[in-house]
């Protein structure tokens, strides 16, 4: 974006570009969540894609009209007001700062805005969901802030920042869990914080020590991120609804490992076949993208 600022785009023609792009994810996301059987009745509304543009769409539009310090006093303001909403907010039922799965504030919810059209395995949640998003979008605003400092040349400052959020989100795991389906506030910390370290150390492992042979098939996979997910998705469905997907693992792998372990070398096959075809396709210079 600020490349394109430099250029002469003004920053309501990037949020317009921004808000299509948003809406392209969400519908890409919705669609994948109708296939194979186009139950509109039934379907689940909000997913991955779905919570990455609403996540984009709300964080671009805090990127674009604010500077440095309104992005991370926004940025604060969605991890502790999440917080706040979470613990002290009453829910029906149950009262406030419940955090099982049914009965805190974000099921609650997503149970009366999504009803019947949430993550089938869960059914009365939903581990994207509406509430949730926001935190999430804290996410984008902290990877924004790296930025800066990426920017600033102050590589030091993202991994000191990362040690922080780190430290920080297990001490506040002791009284507000670090929580994956919820999206808890120190869920957004520990994982903003071990991106930025790990980050630190990608910076001094390639760009410090020239180590790149290594990272090639990672850089491809990037390069055609939104494909492969998109793929992978297809095939994986493909192969639940025909059943060729219980027939692996009953006749190829359930004799070679327990059903645990056969289960993640049935992932890994599925991802490294996708790492191939990124690959392929970034030699080839093919690149789909919104």
């Amino acid at each position: 974006m600020d490349g394109r600022k430099q250029r002469g785009d003004s920053r309501w023609a990037l949020w317009r570009h921004t808000a299509s792009r948003s809406a392209g994810l969400f519908l890409i996301g919705f669609v994948l969540n109708l296939l194979p059987n186009w139950d509109w009745e039934h379907v689940r509304i909000m997913g991955v894609l779905q919570r990455i543009g609403l996540c984009y769409l709300l964080g671009a539009a805090v990127y674009l009209f604010c500077g440095v310090r309104g992005q991370a006093i926004v940025a604060g303001g969605l991890i502790l007001g999440y917080w706040v909403a979470m613990t002290r907010i009453p829910v029906p039922g149950y009262g406030p700062g419940h955090l099982e799965k049914v009965g805190n504030l974000a099921q609650w919810i997503d149970s009366q805005a999504l009803a019947g059209h949430m993550w089938a395995p869960a059914k009365f949640w939903d581990p994207e969901g509406l509430l949730s998003t926001l935190p999430a979008t804290a996410n984008v605003l902290l990877g924004a802030l790296a930025g800066a400092l990426w920017r600033s040349q102050n590589v030091y400052g993202i991994a000191g920042l990362g040690g922080l959020m780190t430290v920080s989100a297990l001490f506040w795991d002791q009284s507000f869990p670090i929580n994956k389906p919820l999206w808890t506030s120190s869920y957004v910390l520990l994982t903003c914080g071990l991106a930025s370290l790990v980050f630190y150390a990608l910076w001094w492992v390639v760009d410090v020590h020239g180590w790149t042979r290594w990272s090639q098939p990672v850089e491809a996979l990037g390069r055609n991120a939104l494909a492969s997910f998109v793929g992978s998705g297809l095939v994986a469905r493909l192969l639940a609804h025909t059943g060729a997907q219980a027939w692996i693992m009953r006749e190829i792998l359930a004799p070679l490992a327990q059903p645990v372990d056969a289960s993640l070398i049935y992932a890994l096959a599925l991802a490294s076949l996708f790492i191939l075809l990124c690959v392929w396709l970034d030699r080839r210079r093919i690149y789909l993208r919104l």
